[in-house]
């Protein structure tokens, strides 16, 4: 059992340590600093009977703005969540940066394991949460969107391997699942992947 852990956490490790300024108080310095406001403003037209949310009344001049209808939810979703759960917005909006990192790495993980072994899968999701484009997406642009996407990429391609090698239907509906994810929660992230996806098929 124990055996079976060590993987993955060397993937929560490398995650913590990549995160270690999510750790202080308050929210770092970022260029998208509308994060907790968004999730804020979702958290209050769920409150306020709207599911899904599409338009928020507090923006817009006080008429209203169609926010979610274009900017895609899952992360707000997400965060609202943990604040539910009892987390102020500031730390509801690290917690899932935070797993953007881990949940990213664990996925890579899965994939390249199932390719060539848990070493190579290990290996991977290192690089893959330490690849410098990361940082940059999460502590200068504070794309929180974004980088929540790069959880779904390696399970995407990873469905459809399984596809190819076991011939199982549920990896069809899994393969359509993290799909239909990944564009509700970056859909410019999608648009390229959709590129590469044939190729790598």
């Amino acid at each position: 059992m124990i055996k079976k852990l060590i993987f993955p956490l060397v993937v929560l490790v490398v995650a913590l340590v990549v995160s270690k300024p999510m750790f202080q108080k308050g929210l770092f310095e970022m260029h998208d600093d509308q994060q907790v406001v968004r999730t804020y403003l979702l958290d209050n037209s769920l409150k306020s009977g709207q599911f899904p949310v599409r338009i928020v009344d507090q923006l817009g001049f006080g008429f209203g703005y169609p926010l979610f209808n274009f900017y895609p939810p899952v992360v707000y979703y997400a965060a609202d969540v943990f604040h539910t759960l009892g987390a102020s917005f500031i730390n509801s909006v690290k917690i899932v940066f935070f797993l953007s990192f881990f949940a990213s790495g664990l996925a890579m993980y899965i994939l390249a394991k199932s390719m060539f072994g848990k070493t190579a899968g290990a290996a991977a999701a290192v690089f893959y949460m330490l690849a410098p484009y990361r940082a940059v997406d999460v502590y200068v642009r504070g794309a929180l969107a974004e980088s929540f996407s790069f959880v779904w990429l390696p399970l995407i391609l990873w469905a459809f391997y399984k596809i190819s090698i076991e011939k199982n239907h549920k990896y069809i509906s899994l393969s359509a699942i993290f799909m239909s994810l990944l564009m509700i929660t970056h859909n410019l992230i999608f648009l390229p992947f959709m590129i590469i996806l044939p190729i790598y098929l």
